[in-house]
């Protein structure tokens, strides 16, 4: 998206900090969680929006069959999934999607070879020893 839409959101990243009071604990799908602050997000560096197709959406693993049985319901031909307001490098999996991934919840993650998996917890690690979720 352009530039011009940044001062819309913020960042969802931040550069980690060694000082707890910077950090909130926040109930996200079901666990408890550890996010740095909000204020502390990283300035907007690139902004888009994550659209399925409700095809695509409803062969999703992940999506609850009430969900499914909504978008089905509602005859919407697309779905909006996500609003990425990025900074930094480009991020990888989180650790937590990286292991969900591996467990079954993507199919493109079932063909990945025992290198690519290595390759792809090096990066998980590099990035996520740097950078941290913010909340509010």
């Amino acid at each position: 998206m352009p530039s011009e839409s940044f001062f819309t959101v913020s960042a969802g990243v931040g550069v980690r900090s060694t000082t707890p009071e910077d950090y909130i604990l926040r109930e996200y799908r079901g666990q408890v969680d550890l996010y740095l602050q909000r204020w502390l997000a990283a300035p907007v560096e690139s902004l888009a929006v994550i659209v399925y197709t409700t095809e695509a959406y409803l062969s999703d693993p992940d999506v609850k069959s009430e969900e499914a049985a909504r978008i089905q319901q509602s005859g919407a031909t697309h779905v909006l999934v996500a609003v990425l307001a990025s900074a930094g490098p480009k991020a990888p999996l989180s650790p937590k999607r990286f292991v969900h991934n591996l467990a079954g919840g993507n199919k493109e993650a079932v063909q990945w070879t025992a290198d690519e998996i290595r390759h792809k917890a090096a990066e998980v690690k590099a990035y996520h020893d740097k950078w941290c979720v913010v909340a509010d």
